[in-house]
């Protein structure tokens, strides 16, 4: 057993189970992943992972060995010391930062799209990566062609709900069609962007959707 196993046991907080049956959600479909489940919670594990409509819902086994890596990054996430706080109170000891999803926010890491997002049918707060808003950020050229910020976002995040709505995972790849050219193009070519859309607990454990490229992840 590791040291996050035996952290979370001994808060007796957490339980390590895995999603019963063959009806399995996520990454779960390729094979037998183990994740973090709060104690009191019997839905949703605390990488975001839920059981399908017609999953068995969570093992009443309790698991001896943590697999899901984004369960692990979860709860070290969640065992950090408060920001800018030192280990030692005399301050000999290394200060660790917890990067929380509010700083990303504020640096520019991420950019909320939550307002757009609602209209569009997203029930909780969304934001996106910093690559992927630089890519639908157009240019003088697109301009031109009657590309927009908020055209190109609203597509992102409608292709999001479609693939959504096909899909109970955690975590959906999806595709959606980009128009675009350089500055001095003599017209726009179509290049297909492969998305990412994460559900994922935020700095208080509420649920967050995050879409990037999977190599923002």
């Amino acid at each position: 057993m590791n040291d996050i196993h035996q952290k979370a046991i001994a808060e007796g907080r957490y339980r390590f189970t895995h999603l019963a049956g063959q009806c399995r959600t996520g990454s779960d479909r390729t094979g037998y992943v183990v994740h973090l489940l709060p104690e009191g919670n019997n839905w949703k594990a605390l990488c975001g992972t839920e059981p399908g409509k017609r999953s068995a819902g969570w093992s009443e086994y309790t698991d001896q060995e943590l697999t899901c890596a984004d369960c692990k990054s979860k709860f070290a996430q969640l065992q950090a010391p408060e920001r800018g706080q030192p280990d030692d109170i005399f301050g000999t000891d290394e200060i660790i930062f917890s990067y929380l999803r509010e700083d990303a926010l504020e640096d520019g890491v991420l950019v909320d799209v939550s307002e757009m997002a609602k209209e569009a049918g997203f029930r909780f707060p969304v934001a996106i990566t910093q690559d992927l808003h630089a890519t639908i950020t157009p240019n003088d050229t697109e301009k031109s062609y009657g590309q927009s910020y908020d055209g190109r976002l609203w597509d992102v995040l409608w292709m999001a709900i479609v693939a959504g709505r096909q899909s109970e995972a955690s975590r959906i790849h999806y595709n959606m069609i980009l128009a675009e050219g350089k500055l001095d193009a003599s017209r726009l070519k179509q290049r297909t962007l492969t998305l990412l859309a994460d559900v994922g607990p935020g700095d208080h454990g509420e649920p967050v959707i995050t879409i990037g490229f999977p190599s923002d992840f």
